[in-house]
């Protein structure tokens, strides 16, 4: 229930704010959710480039929006925002005692997440080729891939510009 309560609270996470720029193929989506703490926080608008499915390729520390997949019962067309945190191949697990990502047995720098006890567990899951693990940076405020498993990179339908 706990952690139901963000995904439910969060379930519009984002709003478009207007259509593609067809010069820079870019699109300004506003964070609606905590999901993303400090980072990105609720109001913030983001810039994110473009994407067409199945183009993407995914590089670890990318902010992502994507269309979560079925098996997550949202309601369709409500894209997400959350980091990539593990890509293709890779084993993610949750937590180590400083209560740390671990990415191939070894503890994640992740300088934007402040490890809580809070952060959900999960069981370690190695990656196949085609699919990416992303987490909010307020892991115990996101429904993202801890709860609900890896997504296929497919599914990105932009990359949020960071500079």
């Amino acid at each position: 229930m706990r952690r139901l309560l963000p995904v439910l609270c969060g379930l519009v996470l984002l709003s478009s704010c207007g259509v593609v720029n067809a010069v820079t193929g870019t699109k300004k989506y506003t964070q609606q959710s905590p999901s993303m703490g400090a980072t990105i926080p609720v109001g913030s608008t983001v810039t994110a480039d473009v994407v067409d499915p199945g183009d993407y390729r995914p590089t670890r520390g990318d902010i992502v929006v994507f269309q979560p997949p079925a098996s997550w019962e949202i309601p369709a067309h409500v894209p997400f925002l959350k980091r990539v945190v593990a890509i293709g191949g890779d084993t993610v697990q949750c937590c180590d005692k400083q209560h740390r990502l671990l990415l191939d047995g070894k503890p994640a720098g992740e300088p934007y997440v402040e490890a809580t006890a809070d952060n959900p567990p999960f069981d370690k899951v190695t990656l196949g080729p085609d699919e990416i693990f992303i987490l909010g940076d307020a892991r115990a405020e996101s429904g993202d891939s801890a709860e609900h498993g890896p997504v296929g990179s497919d599914t990105v339908i932009g990359v949020v510009r960071t500079d």
